[in-house]
């Protein structure tokens, strides 16, 4: 699974260091689909009767993303869910890193320490020493379930990534989104699950019911030709 604003030269990369070692790649997908492969597949139960607006929060090492979608329910033709993503944001000023060197500077100690306390007490009484921080995060968590508010209400806030385990974290995104929080999946292994359940559909030996996911691009693309520019996707919409 790729962050879905990995670049083609990154995602060559990628893809050549693991034809170089030999390792045998059984799908690619990038960590929307994951997530929402995940919760389409073992979450059927909860929109079976009506559809329900989910938004996703993915507070990991280097970045948080969030993003949203409306999980739908159909028997005609066939048994299928239908994803439709409302909302996609990231930021790279909130995260593990961001938030072990804030506190690194200000108790004067090395990274990988602070690091280490906020693992060991959840990030307990660590909050007045990440002031910046947590204000960027209510910030970004405020604009993105604004935008996915626009769509519809949001039904379910599901929490994961790494990070995401610190109390600042959940108490945080419960004050800037004005919602409860819910934790259904494994912090660590949601979107590797994902990547499971991917692989499974690829090789057609998925035992979940189908799902269609209609995403939004993730970053805006356009071909030039001569003094010509067409403008193909737009970043977020369409």
């Amino acid at each position: 699974v790729m962050p879905s604003y990995t670049t083609r030269k990154q995602f060559k990369f990628i893809s050549d260091a693991c034809l170089f070692i030999g390792t045998e790649i059984a799908t690619t997908i990038d960590d929307l689909t994951a997530i929402f492969l995940t919760y389409s597949s073992l979450r059927t139960n909860r929109y079976l009767k009506k559809p329900v607006h989910v938004l996703f929060v993915d507070v990991g090492a280097s970045s948080t993303r969030a993003y949203s979608a409306t999980f739908e329910y159909n028997k005609e033709p066939m048994e299928h869910s239908i994803v439709n993503q409302t909302s996609y944001d990231f930021t790279e000023k909130v995260g593990g890193i961001a938030f072990a060197k804030a506190l690194a500077a200000h108790q004067n100690i090395s990274i990988q320490k602070a690091m280490k306390t906020l693992i060991r007490t959840s990030g307990e009484g660590k909050e007045d020493f990440l002031l910046d921080e947590l204000t960027e995060l209510k910030n970004f968590i405020y604009d993105i379930t604004e935008t996915a508010r626009k769509v519809a209400p949001i039904d379910e806030i599901q929490l994961i990534g790494g990070a995401s385990t610190y109390r600042f974290v959940v108490d945080a995104i419960k004050t800037a989104a004005n919602h409860s929080i819910r934790r259904d999946f494994n912090a660590n292994d949601a979107i590797a699950l994902g990547a499971a359940i991917g692989s499974m559909v690829m090789n057609d030996e998925s035992a979940f019911i189908p799902s269609i996911l209609n995403k939004k691009p993730t970053k805006s693309i356009t071909a030039t030709c001569g003094n010509f520019t067409q403008t193909y996707c737009k970043r977020g919409e369409s």
